[in-house]
């Protein structure tokens, strides 16, 4: 029984060591990445407008780093209400978000390796702002980025709800996430009749 404690034990250690490893890697990405977008505003400033200034980066602090995941399309086709979690792959990247005062100013995007791979994207700024007080937390803590394949929706999942500006729709108004899986569900099978054939011979890019 001692053995199996010192085991139990030295198991959740090394789980919370390696968390802890990852996290500091996403927070040396998300400096660097903020870094090196100072630089290229500041080297550029005159010359391109990127919808950013510098001395907004200069004052942001990153925010929780949100996860990003996809939808599995294949489960989405034979999705119900029981099966929501088993939809998502596990953590691709993370997306952190840069905050002044309680705006996003911009993203960096993290990946599993430490490196920053994307700077810009004005998508996830603009949305992120759009969401509701009640969705935001603690600067973004329990907010997911999940990506549907082939639909190219972006959906903002938190707690049970679900915002997204696909087909039209307010990214500020929630609804429950099981309700907008079925929802996509409908318009996978849509997509899936028309485009099916295609994108099995690879002739459709996502």
């Amino acid at each position: 029984m001692k053995n199996y404690n010192y085991y139990i034990s030295a198991f959740l250690l090394f789980c919370i060591g390696f968390v802890n490893a990852q996290n500091a890697e996403i927070k040396r990405a998300a400096e660097k990445g903020k870094s090196d977008l100072m630089k290229i505003l500041e080297q550029t400033k005159g010359q391109f407008d990127f919808g950013i200034s510098a001395e907004l980066i200069a004052e942001s602090e990153p925010g929780e780093a949100i996860p990003y995941k996809e939808v599995n399309f294949e489960r989405l086709l034979k999705y119900n209400e029981r099966q929501t979690e088993d939809l998502f792959s596990k953590d691709i990247k993370m997306v952190v978000p840069l905050i002044t005062g309680q705006e996003v100013v911009a993203t960096v995007t993290a990946l599993p390796n430490g490196t920053a791979s994307e700077l810009i994207n004005h998508r996830y700024r603009h949305e992120l702002n759009k969401l509701p007080r009640e969705a935001r937390g603690d600067h973004f803590s329990g907010v997911s980025i999940v990506y549907v394949p082939n639909l190219t929706a972006i959906v903002y999942l938190a707690g049970d709800m679900a915002y997204t500006s696909y087909n039209n729709r307010e990214v500020s108004q929630g609804v429950p996430t099981n309700e907008l899986m079925k929802e996509l569900k409908v318009e996978a099978a849509k997509f899936q009749r028309e485009f099916g054939d295609k994108l099995k011979e690879g002739r459709l890019l996502n």
